[in-house]
């Protein structure tokens, strides 16, 4: 995977509130805990998370194949559809449930059950930057 964090549903880490919603709509749903935002889009199957007095997205937590793809991987593929686009996982904990992608600001760990990815979770890492 490269330097550049993916994309989900034409929106990635690092964009704007506006970005979010020209991409994706109002979400419809937002809840708070933990000094965290989480805007649900809930036909998306997706979560995009925002951190207390940042304004960018932090994270986003694809939870269907509804959300689209994350480069050419959909939740609902395999395991081994994951690794032939993506490569070897910088890590795999676990016993081979969560599969980590590290780029150079962000992680993409895919949670796999029974050699199907069940969800996908894309978050900034390290110190906060701009796109």
């Amino acid at each position: 995977m490269g330097s550049a964090p993916p994309r989900v549903s034409g929106t990635t880490i690092g964009d704007t509130p506006m970005d979010v919603v020209a991409a994706l709509g109002d979400p419809d749903r937002k809840d708070d805990a933990l000094g965290l935002q989480f805007w649900h889009y809930t036909q998306r199957q997706m979560t995009v998370l925002w951190r207390e007095g940042e304004g960018e997205a932090h994270g986003i937590v694809v939870g269907g194949a509804n959300a689209g793809a994350v480069d050419t991987v959909t939740v609902g593929e395999t395991r081994e559809a994951a690794i032939r686009a993506w490569g070897v996982p910088a890590r795999i904990r676990q016993d081979g449930r969560y599969l980590d992608y590290v780029g150079s600001h962000w992680v993409l760990t895919l949670e796999v059950w029974h050699d199907t990815v069940v969800q996908m979770t894309l978050l900034r890492a390290g110190a906060s930057t701009s796109k």
